[in-house]
């Protein structure tokens, strides 16, 4: 088995795949630690699934912080939910806040741990291999030393991230033709902590931001692609936080701690997740910035799925495909696909400031339906607790 990719996708998939009988090469481009651009949060939904791999206690000994809500601010509006006011019995009602380059190595380490994962770092992946009836038997790249290397698998997984080799080598990718956004991500220390994650909302773009752990605080500015044009991503930042009247006084006497970093675009969609041979997960199979923090979420719960499907599959035919790995993509759709299109939906409101003004009016004056909602994006309330218009009716 080749897995593509280590962060928390591939990472907890090799985990899995291992504890089932299977031996997995786990190689990514990076040498860990590294540096990830993220909004760094860890919704509550993650908290048993990285307690089942054995991660969670590491990562509050290496002091994640605790998460208890969301706030939104903008036009003169600030409302905050929490998780667990709704239903306290759904799961925790805390998420976690850690900096990527300690969470992946964490995941990382667990993964080489366990007996039957290789783990190749500094690795880049060239283009896949394929046998003689066009299936995907491996892939080819350049080790850290600058070696052409190949590596020859049963079952290969692309979970490489936004910037999918894998996806792009099979042709699956479909980039999108509304939504051309870029995240510049930096850190600050002196920042006062909150146990909230925030979104300050402008015209045409928001900062996502949070503290983490040291007592730093990770702060996200999502604009549309056009706004960076020139190159100067520190000067672009500073103006947007200085001009902004609620994260401008956040970050009063803070100091930027390390560069200024981009990441995008923010948007794509696959048409398949499986191919003969091989398939994707995670961020790999597709991206929509959330901006409620439940990307992490994604990419562990879908190397779950694949890790079962997968697992079972490969007892019942030498080289799974779309056939056999059915219901992965099928649960995918109906466990994540509505809660991207509804991440989708959140990108298109925030274009219209009218909007966004009036739904915060409301959020203000029924705060319940802010922790209805909170609840929900935090995976929390499932989506049939909250279908129609009647549980918010009720909040």
């Amino acid at each position: 088995m080749l897995v593509v990719g280590a962060g928390p996708a591939g990472s907890t998939l090799a985990w899995r795949l291992a504890r089932k009988g299977y031996r997995v090469r786990l190689v990514d481009r990076a040498v860990f630690p590294r540096f990830k651009p993220c909004g760094e949060f860890v919704s509550p939904e993650c908290l048993p699934l990285l307690d089942e791999v054995g991660v969670l206690e590491p990562m509050l000994a290496a002091g994640a912080h605790r998460v208890g809500g969301m706030r939104l601010l903008g036009w003169g509006f600030e409302v905050e939910g929490r998780y667990g006011k709704v239903d306290p019995t759904a799961g925790p009602s805390w998420g976690l806040a850690l900096r990527r380059e300690i969470f992946d190595k964490i995941l990382l380490d667990r993964a080489v741990a366990q007996e039957g994962v290789e783990v190749i770092e500094g690795l880049r992946i060239g283009h896949l291999l394929r046998d003689v009836q066009g299936r995907i038997a491996g892939a080819a790249g350049i080790d850290r030393r600058g070696r052409e290397v190949e590596f020859r698998a049963r079952f290969t997984v692309g979970a490489d991230g936004m910037r999918s080799r894998v996806a792009r080598d099979l042709g699956l990718v479909r980039p999108s033709s509304w939504l051309r956004r870029h995240a510049l991500v930096a850190r600050y220390e002196g920042v006062t902590a909150r146990d909230s994650g925030e979104v300050h909302l402008f015209e045409g773009g928001y900062f996502a931001a949070c503290g983490v752990d040291q007592g730093l605080f990770t702060l996200n500015l999502v604009v549309s692609s056009d706004s960076l044009e020139g190159g100067d991503l520190e000067g672009v930042l500073d103006t947007r936080v200085a001009s902004h009247p609620t994260i401008g006084p956040r970050l009063a006497g803070a100091r930027r701690v390390g560069p200024v970093r981009a990441v995008g675009p923010l948007a794509f969609t696959t048409r398949r997740q499986v191919v003969p041979g091989a398939a994707l997960v995670g961020d790999a199979c597709g991206y929509v910035d959330p901006m409620t923090g439940e990307g992490i979420s994604f990419a562990l719960r879908g190397a779950a799925w694949l890790a079962e499907v997968l697992g079972d599959a490969l007892e019942r035919t030498a080289v799974p495909g779309p056939r056999e790995l059915a219901s992965y993509p099928r649960q995918r759709r109906r466990e994540i696909g509505f809660r991207l299109r509804q991440a989708s939906g959140l990108q298109r409101a925030i274009r219209h400031p009218r909007l966004v003004r009036a739904t915060l009016a409301l959020l203000a004056h029924r705060p319940a339906v802010m922790d209805l909602l909170v609840e929900r994006t935090g995976g929390m309330a499932p989506r049939r607790a909250v279908r129609g218009p009647g549980p918010w009716l009720r909040a």
